[in-house]
């Protein structure tokens, strides 16, 4: 059986430590969570997760850009990424409230109460506010819908639909073209479709 990676279900490690995915495989394991084990940068944005370890020799400049502007509207309350060993590269400002400070060592009771304390944090807010969506399952909703032949998509109805602001589903459409998808913006008609390349 597919495991179905789900937000604020999933944990996510990008790293090439045999022993450091170990660790966090257990740990995951103990605390009933799934895991991702990244291959490559895309699937930072690809998978929907709370908490990210992220080996920082991976890490370039360009990449924390990137993880900076994708992740520019969510609320650092969401989700926390740890960067272990501390990175040497500045990081940019927004994403310091994302990123959690390295300890000198990476264990299993103090990474297992990090993931603990952060998924607390969200099931005490999902309770008590209802769920609300990150920009990544929001993007990944409205990409699945414009894949569909024929088809378009109004901005007010995006609007309503996730209660964002137009300038947010703007930028959502910026962050497609951003990727390389042939999104167009039809100004007469205020819809957005993919345009479709031979």
């Amino acid at each position: 059986m597919e495991t179905k990676f789900t937000y604020p279900k999933t944990v996510f490690i990008w790293s090439k430590d045999k022993a450091k995915i170990e660790l966090v495989k257990k740990i995951t394991k103990d605390l009933n969570l799934d895991l991702f084990v990244a291959k490559q940068e895309e699937d930072l944005y690809a998978v929907p997760f709370f908490f990210g370890l992220i080996d920082s020799e991976l890490l370039t400049k360009g990449i924390l850009k990137n993880i900076n502007s994708v992740f520019l509207e969510m609320d650092k309350k969401n989700f926390a990424i740890l960067i272990y060993p501390e990175t040497e590269l500045k990081l940019p400002a927004r994403l310091k409230g994302f990123v959690l400070s390295a300890p000198d060592s990476l264990e299993y009771e103090n990474l297992k109460l990090s993931i603990l304390n952060k998924k607390l944090i969200l099931d005490f807010k999902k309770h008590k506010n209802g769920n609300n969506e990150t920009r990544i399952q929001r993007c990944f909703k409205i990409m699945r819908r414009l894949l569909e032949p024929g088809a378009y998509l109004k901005i007010e109805n995006l609007c309503a639909e996730f209660e964002v602001s137009t300038k947010t589903i703007q930028r959502d459409f910026e962050l497609f073209k951003s990727v390389g998808e042939t999104v167009v913006y039809d100004k007469v008609k205020k819809i957005y479709y993919l345009e479709e390349i031979d």
